[in-house]
């Protein structure tokens, strides 16, 4: 009996335990949210720069801010201590200006004369000077 090689095959390949294919699942594609992209990590030591940075910074504002009201203080007190000298000089002045008016008044300058011999002037002692006439002097004799 004369077999053809092709059917040889086909009996071959039935009777052969072929696996058969198991039915194909149907893949469940899930996507995911998309991440953002994180940031790279600062290394320590740039962390431990930034924070001393700032350190120095809030020190020196604390610095300059002590260092300002020192001096506020210090011009406050040359102030008030100027106010003090100045109502001082104040008062000396009025009683300085109280004493030249005691001593220029007419009654102390009377009693000043007085003292010192001298008199009220009489009518014999005034002498005029005629002055509407030309630029001389004339002396005139008693």
């Amino acid at each position: 009996m004369a077999y053809s090689k092709n059917a040889v095959r086909k009996l071959h390949m039935n009777d052969a335990a072929v696996p058969q294919a198991l039915p194909q699942r149907r893949a469940v594609v899930r996507r995911l949210p998309v991440r953002q992209k994180r940031k790279k990590p600062q290394s320590r030591n740039a962390a431990l720069f930034k924070r001393g940075v700032i350190a120095v910074g809030i020190l020196f504002l604390l610095c300059f801010n002590i260092y300002s009201r020192v001096e506020i203080s210090e011009t406050q007190n040359a102030i008030a201590d100027c106010n003090e000298q100045l109502e001082m000089l104040d008062s000396e002045s009025v009683r300085i200006e109280m004493e030249l008016e005691n001593k220029v008044s007419y009654e102390n300058l009377e009693e000043q004369a007085q003292a010192l011999g001298m008199k009220k002037k009489s009518k014999t002692q005034v002498k005029y000077i005629d002055s509407s006439g030309e630029d001389s002097v004339q002396i005139l004799s008693d």
